[in-house]
């Protein structure tokens, strides 16, 4: 793999050197300009946080007959291919002795599978022995830095994502993947026609085990919140409230959340292209579809900041539940 940092005479690599040896920032106004030209209408994100922005997409989404808009004629569009090495180029500079072996697009926006709004992902693959400090350290750089910086047309985020684990050899966990400096695939998409056949088994047919243990688990669930919605509308108090958003925490981590983690646990299953259409991974997007998933990030969010009784957070899990406590047992397509 070219490290992009050879582009670079020896001397301006000494002087980048320097300055981090010496504790020095490094300037990224260079991309910042790129942020700011009008190159493919990129503009940036002003609010990285807004849910509404930042849709999610999943295995459950309908497909589309053609590959998302960073594409044209089945090749990544090379406006979208500089923003990405302009990137990387960015995080070299800023950490020099960092060494990044390969990159890739993964995600929704390289596959027939996406919304509006899906993230481009670049994996970085570095070095197994890559020091976990600094890892940790550049990471926490990309995202204060780059990550959601830029807009591709006005509405996908860019993002890189830094890994020693995922490699060309172990895409298990991807339905693709596109080697952005050869043009080329380097696990092609299901096509359109395969993943409308995948939706129709899991999720029209309404004997799949998906659909009957999503019955099961919404069942379960939702009596919790609904106990959690009536409690908000009377007076409560920060005892009361601790107990039963600690109970509907915990039953989403034992039941939902677990049950995600055992999809990428198991092996991929028979016909279909990656973990991400496991049983649990797959139960994990529609409880997402239906909002449910919006609720338990609230609840998480108040049990590991002790804000049972924050006004604010409690008008958001009382805003958020209405939208699930009378919601029909089943998942509607």
């Amino acid at each position: 793999m070219k490290h992009l940092l050879n582009d670079i005479p020896e001397w301006e690599r000494n002087s980048i050197r320097e300055q981090h040896k010496g504790g020095i920032t490094i300037d990224t106004s260079r991309f910042k300009k790129l942020m700011e030209s009008k190159l493919g209408n990129v503009k940036p994100l002003i609010d990285v946080s807004d849910d509404k922005k930042l849709n999610t997409e999943g295995v459950v989404d309908t497909p589309s007959q053609n590959l998302s808009d960073i594409f044209i004629d089945g090749k990544i569009n090379p406006k979208v291919k500089k923003i990405i090495l302009d990137g990387i180029l960015e995080i070299e500079l800023q950490f020099p002795e960092l060494i990044i072996k390969d990159y890739f697009l993964v995600g929704a926006a390289v596959t027939y599978q996406y919304t509006q709004t899906s993230d481009i992902d670049t994996t970085l693959v570095l070095d197994y022995n890559t020091d976990k400090d600094l890892m940790k350290k550049a990471d926490k750089w990309i995202e204060n830095n780059l990550d959601g910086k830029t807009l591709w047309l006005n509405k996908r985020p860019f993002q890189w994502k830094l890994t020693y684990e995922q490699t060309r050899d172990n895409l298990d966990s991807v339905d693709s993947a596109y080697d952005i400096e050869n043009d080329s695939w380097i696990k092609e998409p299901p096509s359109f026609e395969d993943v409308s056949k995948m939706i129709k088994t899991k999720i029209e047919n309404k004997f799949s085990k998906e659909n009957v243990l999503y019955g099961q688990m919404e069942k379960t669930i939702q009596p919790i919140l609904q106990t959690i919605y009536h409690e908000l509308e009377k007076n409560y108090n920060q005892k009361d409230m601790s107990d039963l958003i600690n109970r509907g925490y915990h039953r989403y981590e034992k039941g939902i959340k677990s049950i995600r983690k055992k999809s990428y646990g198991n092996e991929i299953e028979l016909g279909y292209p990656s973990k991400n259409w496991g049983k649990g991974n797959f139960i994990y997007k529609m409880f997402d579809r239906e909002d449910y998933n919006k609720v338990f990030s609230i609840l998480k969010h108040i049990v590991k900041n002790n804000l049972y009784n924050d006004e604010n957070e409690l008008k958001k899990l009382k805003q958020s539940l209405k939208n699930v406590i009378n919601d029909e047992i089943g998942y509607k397509i």
